[in-house]
């Protein structure tokens, strides 16, 4: 019997991956085996098992550049992959993908079930490699500074009218927490955060503002790790203040009600302990008295 070769979630992430390389020459292909990206011999230094691993494993999508070299590898992670066989699978090949430098993101339905001002995080983190990409090459052209790093959310504009411009996801959201603070709700105009890096290397952040009346209203969420030239900290702080921004909206509506300052700190204290600070941000801008 002949098989399907991706199952609805994959054909999903296939589909989104083209899409989102479809204006950077980029091919996508599906199931490519390990060993067809890496160059390995009999004497490679990766050991037996990993040999013959990679010689039997496969990649659930490959993205190369123009001329079909590998640049980066996407694998799709169900439930399955968080215990037992497929996760020590899992873990060789972020291994391999280590020895050898080359980026691997790993994605769940979250990555494209979700959107921030119209963008999942799946075509995000593509766009953002081959967009930190063309910024590098503009730079040894001597187009842009070489001392000007590389900021994701300060780009205006990179020809695509499709998308929307700049890649800030919770610019909108910050926008409406400042509104919030303007009409008197809020006592400070920008959210305060903190990320930590769990013993897992996975990102979790905790954002905050501070209401009336010694009331808080804060947000938690969390990114796994990954192998991707993408600042984690960054992209985990934005959807953090997305979600914050959503209980501030159901505080305006009367269907949540904010928090007591010691409920506030007991959260943010029983956080802290989840891992080392990694990022954080105080807000000192825009703060009206108590």
């Amino acid at each position: 019997m002949i098989q399907i070769l991706l199952n609805k979630y994959e054909e999903v992430t296939y589909d989104k991956i083209k899409i989102a390389c479809a204006g950077d020459k980029a091919h996508v292909f599906a199931k490519v085996r390990v060993a067809d990206v890496f160059r390995l011999c009999s004497k490679s230094k990766i050991g037996k098992d990993y040999l013959s691993f990679a010689l039997k494993a496969h990649f659930d999508f490959i993205v190369t550049d123009d001329k079909y070299l590998p640049v980066f590898a996407v694998e799709y992670d169900g439930n399955q992959h968080k215990t037992g066989t497929q996760a020590e699978r899992d873990e060789k090949k972020n291994s391999l993908c280590d020895q050898y430098n080359f980026s691997l993101l790993r994605v769940n339905s979250n990555y494209f079930a979700k959107k921030y001002r119209g963008l999942d995080l799946l075509t995000y983190f593509v766009d953002a490699w081959f967009l930190e990409k063309a910024f590098s090459e503009a730079q040894e052209k001597g187009m842009i500074p070489y001392d000007e790093g590389f900021d994701l959310s300060s780009i205006i504009n990179a020809g695509d009218t499709r998308k929307k411009w700049p890649y800030w996801l919770s610019l909108d959201s910050q926008k409406k927490i400042k509104q919030y603070y303007d009409n008197n709700m809020l006592l400070e105009s920008i959210p305060s955060h903190i990320v930590v890096k769990d013993k897992n290397n996975n990102r979790l952040c905790f954002a905050w503002v501070k209401l009336k009346n010694n009331k808080y209203m804060y947000a938690k969420t969390g990114i796994q790790k990954q192998r991707f030239p993408v600042i984690l900290s960054d992209i985990i702080s934005q959807i953090a203040v997305i979600e914050l921004s959503s209980k501030i909206d159901q505080i305006a509506k009367n269907t949540l009600k904010p928090i007591e300052e010691k409920q506030f700190n007991d959260a943010l204290n029983k956080f802290s302990l989840k891992g080392n600070v990694v990022a954080s941000c105080t807000s000192g801008f825009g703060n009206k008295n108590s």
